[in-house]
């Protein structure tokens, strides 16, 4: 699965996420209606022979319905989507969007994100804030990337990008979860983690993970790399940065005032002492120009 080619189709167009969230529900109604869709091809599957001129109209409907399938499972195979219940999916634009769950908990979500709930199976892509009630009798969980956060009552801000994972709790007690390699880490307030394919999963103070920021109106960070704080202006703002790839696991501590995407990068740029560069529709932090000798 190419996953920063799929993100990047998802964030082109809003038009995208739309189609991608009708696929999953039809699959979803495929799966649950299986045998009832079934039946009616039944009979023409094991008929050799047909009337002339029909034939080529029961093929083609035979082919159609099953590249309907095909399709639908090759979009969907490998996401979190929930087959036993609809998912109820919220996606964020440029302001943040609030969802309520049935046991009184809230989710804010943050702009440029989206939230998938599905009874208390719940997916994350981006940054939300979680205020959930404190409920022992059921097993809300969150995926956020390869991780699962496991919550009894508590509230934690989640960000998952193309970067990584990044948890901070503010109240109560989480526990994270990775399936493969396993590993498990009890997080308490004040507490957070950051997981990255390459790096893996590391606990860290969750003062410096650079999240909230949408409702702070500002980043702090504490040694993180370059390449999240870009990724974190780039959500927030709507404006993409990129960083060079030498530069890409710089160390970044640190705050930042989000106001627009080019005079927060220009901010950055000035603290790490590089330069930006605009190319195209992009801002690039690149190292900054070597003096000229005199």
């Amino acid at each position: 699965m190419d996953w920063d080619g799929f993100t990047q189709w998802l964030e082109a167009d809003p038009r995208h996420r739309a189609a991608y969230d009708e696929i999953a529900m039809a699959d979803a109604l495929l799966v649950d209606h299986a045998s009832a869709l079934a039946a009616p091809f039944a009979p023409e599957m094991e008929t050799t022979e047909t009337e002339p001129g029909e034939a080529p109209a029961r093929r083609w409907r035979l082919l159609a319905a099953s590249a309907l399938v095909a399709a639908s499972l090759a979009l969907v195979v490998g996401l979190p989507v929930w087959h036993s219940t609809a998912a109820q999916v919220t996606v964020s634009q440029d302001a943040p969007r609030d969802v309520a769950l049935s046991d009184g908990s809230h989710i804010t979500l943050a702009p440029h994100s989206r939230l998938a709930v599905a009874g208390e199976q719940i997916a994350i892509e981006g940054e939300a804030h979680f205020a959930i009630r404190h409920d022992p009798s059921r097993a809300l969980r969150v995926r956020a990337g390869p991780l699962t956060i496991e919550d009894i009552g508590t509230a934690f801000d989640v960000v998952a990008d193309r970067t990584g994972v990044r948890v901070a709790v503010r109240e109560g007690k989480v526990v994270i979860r990775r399936a493969a390699p396993a590993a498990a880490v009890e997080l308490g307030a004040g507490d957070g983690v950051i997981y990255g394919e390459s790096t893996g999963l590391h606990q860290v103070p969750g003062t410096g993970l650079g999240l909230a920021a949408w409702r702070s109106g500002s980043l702090s960070y504490v040694d993180v790399p370059l390449r999240v704080v870009a990724e974190d202006i780039t959500r927030l703002t709507g404006t993409l940065l990129t960083v060079s790839p030498e530069l890409q696991e710089r160390r970044f501590s640190g705050s930042l005032a989000v106001t627009s995407g080019a005079r927060t990068a220009r901010d950055l740029a000035s603290i790490m002492n590089l330069r930006v560069e605009l190319v195209g529709k992009t801002l690039k932090l690149q190292a900054a120009a070597a003096p000229v000798a005199p």
